[in-house]
Order: C-alpha cells, then structure tokens, then sequence
C-alpha cells in the first residue's frame, strides 16, 4: 500500500542510504548535496508498505507568487512500487498542486530518461534546450490557461 505523511529529518537521512543513482546524478550536476536541496523544502514522504519511495513537494516560487516549483528525489525502492499506483497517487499530487498554483516548473537533468518520462507522462511540457548548471538540464513546465 502507498501512503504519503510529512517528513522530517529522519526521512532525509533514510534517503541519503537509498537514493536512487539516477537523482544522485541529478544532484552532482546540480552541484549539490541532498541536505542543500532540501533545507527549507516541504517534506512529504511516499511510502511503500513502510518503505521509503521518495520524498517530494512543492515550493512557492521566490519570485512569482503564483508558480511552484514541484520536486521529487527517489530511493532504490522506486522499482518495486506497481507502476498504476505510482501513476495514480502522482496524478493526485500534481492534480492539487495545479489548483493551487497557475504554473508549475522546475528543471530535470537530461540524462535522466525516467524522469523526462514521469513528467511528460504527468502533462508537463518539456524544453529541449539545455539549461542550468553546465547545461545539463531541460526545463519543464505546466501552465493553467485561462
């Protein structure tokens, strides 16, 4: 079963002991760590019978009130997950997180084909332009038309 609670520190930790290769790769050409991304972010944990699967939020954009910034860091457990419970609690997210804000948008480094998928997948329009640190990230972005 999938749930999502808050998150604390605790959290932060058990998915620095899983994190996923892919969004370990992520961070680097970020020039990051994980405890930078997420200092200050909101934590939501998703959980897989008690395992860690990720941890995602949503932060308001510094400058524009109405944008969010949505992310999402993954563990090794992310595979085990069944691929229609995953699609359908993600939806649910993105579907909250649309009502809440007019746009949406944040960068997905570009080697990172599931990634590039996922947010495809969830109505994000992707930009083929190289981006960001040493050009190694494609935009993404979702925009409520009115």
């Amino acid at each position: 079963m999938l749930t999502i609670d808050f998150a604390d520190d605790s959290a932060i930790d058990e998915l620095a002991e899983q994190l996923h290769p892919d969004d370990a790769a992520e961070l680097a050409a970020a020039g990051t760590d994980l405890h930078q991304a997420l200092s200050n972010a909101p934590l939501q944990a998703l959980r897989w019978h008690g395992r860690l699967v990720c941890l995602f939020g949503c932060v308001r954009h510094p400058s524009e009130a109405t944008a969010g910034i949505p992310w999402m860091l993954c563990t090794k457990t992310l595979p085990e997950v069944p691929a229609r419970q995953m699609a359908l609690i993600s939806r649910a997210v993105v579907s909250d997180w649309q009502h809440e804000f007019r746009m949406l948008c944040n960068m997905v480094h570009r080697r990172n084909a599931r990634a590039l998928r996922f947010v495809r997948w969830l109505g994000f329009t992707v930009n083929s332009d190289p981006c960001g640190p040493g050009q190694e990230f494609f935009l993404f972005d979702w925009r409520r038309h009115v």
